[in-house]
């Protein structure tokens, strides 16, 4: 099969049932899209979504060779956002110099995103909760690039300043600057974004159709599970799996023969680096969890509100990660399928 980089596949999904009537019904479908942060689909993630899974599993479509063009958050994210390709878009990197939430970015990209086209040409009510770009609401006031600046097309917006984050953040609350610290229950974001969502959903999900995203921090790091997950972290059953390019580094035998001079620097862990490396892979279980309740819990108000028969659900991740691979205790950035190949799931709507 041939890949599907489904950055620009997402975009054309998007704006094509959301511009052609459906055979189910007369109005348009609302879209909710799980975006989630540095999910891979090859080292196991999904173990931790059974809900989810059962959920796009019925009636679901499973797109099983999705790929990003680039293992970077702000690029990626510039491309799930825009529809475009690097060269396209010029954001290079996670930074303000490489385009990421720069002026040239508000200027000559946001005007182009799937929620501006859908706001001027479709009248949808769009939302926008969780990790936009990693530079998001960082500059001043008088630059334009403060957490003030919404972007064109959102009707709500309740979005991390900054990268993603479980505790001790800052976000824009609709252009208000909202500051949270350690507390589980008014503090962590996970569970703030969930409930921001369901009461968006049951003040205005059956007024007008809608376009949600839902940009959820886990899986990235600093990794910070709910209270009643936390045990998952210790749990030595939960190991990185070992792949064949687990801790397959520099002196392993005919390793510098066939991998790119970058990987080639790369040295073997430790005991106590793969030991790490078991530990991420366990953090980030138990972060996922909670983005499985999450989706459960959204996915049953939805048929609560007799919208089911009328709502695309969307799962996807901006980029892959590694957990071990090639000596590294975890992270993405290389160009091997750990990190380019994304979970990308889409059901709803079933035609009759």
């Amino acid at each position: 099969m041939f890949p599907v980089r489904y950055c620009c596949l997402l975009f054309s999904l998007i704006i094509f049932i959301n511009l052609t009537p459906t055979l189910s019904t007369t109005t348009q479908p609302n879209v909710i899209l799980f975006l989630i942060d540095d999910q891979d689909i090859l080292l196991n993630s999904l173990d931790a979504l059974s809900k989810t899974q059962e959920i796009f599993s019925d009636g679901g479509l499973q797109f099983i060779n999705g790929f990003v063009s680039t293992p970077v958050c702000c690029v990626s994210r510039s491309s799930i956002l825009t529809g475009r390709y690097i060269h396209n878009h010029v954001t290079i990197n996670n930074t303000v110099d490489g385009n990421c939430y720069s002026q040239a970015w508000i200027d000559e990209e946001e005007p182009r995103s799937f929620a501006a086209y859908l706001k001027e040409n479709a009248d949808y009510k769009v939302y926008y909760s969780g990790k936009y770009l990693n530079n998001y609401g960082k500059g001043d006031d008088e630059d334009g690039l403060s957490y003030k600046n919404i972007p064109v097309g959102y009707d709500e917006w309740y979005t991390l300043v900054g990268d993603s984050q479980f505790y001790d953040y800052s976000l824009s609350n609709n252009g208000e600057l909202e500051t949270h610290g350690t507390d589980y229950t008014t503090d962590y974001f996970p569970l703030l974004q969930k409930n921001h969502a369901l009461t968006w959903l049951k003040t205005y999900g059956s007024s007008s159709p809608f376009v949600m995203t839902l940009g959820t921090p886990a899986a990235h790091k600093p990794w910070n599970a709910e209270p009643q997950y936390l045990s998952y972290t210790t749990d030595d059953s939960l190991q990185a799996p070992r792949t064949t390019s687990f801790n397959y580094a520099g002196k392993n035998a005919n390793f510098n023969e066939d991998k790119n001079v970058v990987v080639q620097s790369f040295s073997r862990m430790t005991n106590s680096l793969i030991e790490e490396s078991d530990k991420i892979y366990r953090m980030r279980h138990a972060t996922l969890l909670s983005v499985d309740d999450m989706i459960y819990e959204i996915y049953n108000l939805i048929d609560e509100l007799g919208l089911l028969d009328n709502t695309y659900f969307i799962y996807a991740s901006d980029n892959g990660f590694h957990v071990g691979q090639f000596g590294t205790t975890g992270g993405k950035r290389l160009l091997y399928e750990t990190d380019l190949r994304v979970p990308f799931y889409v059901t709803g709507i079933i035609y009759n």
